[in-house]
């Protein structure tokens, strides 16, 4: 089973981004900023890392540029909803993120995107509720 890592600092996103991913066969571990996530990640590495990127305790642009240096291959999804979050997702896209979603997010997009860097085949299902966005 896959492994992702999740870092958010909204709860109400990351529930809803665990519970899709959860529910698509993904196993998840999670962090509330980017300090946390990426002392996690190091002593437990996963798949595919999503990070937001406006977050406290070293932003996602942070999580990236540390990632990199330490696990080149790690499959990395930038999200960001702040404001003049393009620019920040050009960014993190020039720090090495592999893919980037600007929020509100489309949970049906979240997950053909992780299926997609995952190198998965077939997309995993939604659950059988209406697409959910956050």
């Amino acid at each position: 089973m896959p492994s992702i890592f999740l870092i958010e600092n909204d709860d109400a996103v990351r529930e809803v981004i665990r519970v899709a991913l959860m529910a698509a066969g993904y196993s998840i571990q999670e962090a509330t900023n980017g300090r946390q996530g990426i002392n996690s990640f190091r002593k437990a590495p996963t798949d595919l890392v999503i990070t937001d990127i406006y977050m406290p305790d070293r932003d996602g642009l942070e999580v990236i540029e540390a990632l990199r240096r330490t696990h080149p291959a790690v499959k990395i999804l930038a999200i960001s909803g702040a404001s003049g979050s393009m620019n920040y997702l050009r960014k993190a896209e020039a720090l090495g993120a592999d893919r980037v979603l600007a929020k509100p997010l489309s949970m049906s997009t979240v997950l053909r995107v992780v299926s997609e860097l995952l190198g998965k085949s077939d997309d995993p299902a939604m659950p059988e509720t209406s697409d959910s966005s956050v």
